[in-house]
């Protein structure tokens, strides 16, 4: 298959609509959370069927923009690496399908960035988004309701292999189109995963690598610029597997798009977190 002269491109949302492209781009990767973003093809969610889903605003460089998230504790909320790097003023919204608004029983959490309150990937790399995760210690411990609630991690003894063909659940928010406007509801899409070999040979080498998994967009269903650090979800294991991590610029031309390899920071994750998986 003929590679894609592209390299990736992450997913989350720039709300500055009117920032010029030029101004927002600060390396040769073209930034899904500098452009505007979206689930494709999705589906309207009821409240509550994604209790784990969090609403992620910050600044950087003086400029707002949003990403998604995913509940895995009482005390922390996991994402993209890209959407916390260099991320001033954050804020996280749980409980509601309403992006960054008070429904009742919302929660919304300031979160001080400069008291070890986020913890980026210690290797992660910006350029080519390696190890493309990040926590949010959240500043106390939330209740659980029937909102809000802690998405399950993937347990250390037990493969998961997502091969070819194993449906995802992905979630955000975002256009649902390359030339449509931001939805204000939460949405999803189910997804096949396929192989990385496959996904590999739309991007420059080295771009996909072992700690991602991709999926299948084809019939112009996926995720897209303004999901970046939500969930993808196994149906199989009902296991959170993977982050919304990059893919290219149009989400409607069926190219695969890559999230980060839950399973391959279960490490990590239980190292900052006190997590036992």
């Amino acid at each position: 298959m003929k590679s894609l002269i592209v390299l990736a491109v992450l997913f989350a949302t720039a709300t500055c609509a009117s920032i010029p492209e030029s101004s927002i781009v600060p390396n040769d990767q073209v930034k899904f959370n500098q452009i505007e973003g979206r689930i494709v093809g999705g589906i309207k969610a009821s409240r509550g069927e994604f209790p784990y889903q969090a609403s992620i605003s910050y600044v950087r460089d003086g400029y707002p923009y949003h990403c998604s998230g995913s509940l895995i504790s009482p005390d922390f909320v996991m994402t993209a690496g890209h959407c916390m790097y260099l991320a001033q003023r954050v804020v996280v919204y749980l409980g509601s399908n309403i992006n960054e608004a008070m429904e009742p029983g919302t929660l919304r959490l300031e979160i001080n960035a400069y008291n070890n309150s986020i913890f980026i990937h210690d290797r992660y790399y910006d350029k080519d988004t390696t190890n493309d995760i990040a926590l949010i210690k959240l500043p106390y411990n939330v209740t659980f309701t029937n909102y809000i609630k802690a998405v399950a991690l993937p347990k250390r003894q037990i493969v998961y292999p997502l091969l070819h063909n194993d449906m995802v659940v992905a979630s955000g928010w975002g256009k649902d189109s390359d030339n449509g406007k931001v939805t204000v509801n939460l949405n999803y899409v189910h997804l096949p995963t396929i192989k990385n070999t496959v996904c590999a040979s739309y991007y420059e080498p080295g771009i996909v690598k072992p700690t991602n998994i991709c999926a299948s967009t084809a019939g112009g269903r996926g995720t897209c610029q303004g999901d970046s650090g939500g969930p993808i979800v196994s149906r199989i294991s009902n296991t959170i597997v993977g982050i919304t991590s990059f893919g290219t610029k149009s989400c409607q031309k069926g190219t695969p798009v890559a999230f980060t390899r839950v399973h391959s920071y279960l490490d990590w994750i239980e190292f900052k977190t006190g997590i036992r998986l």
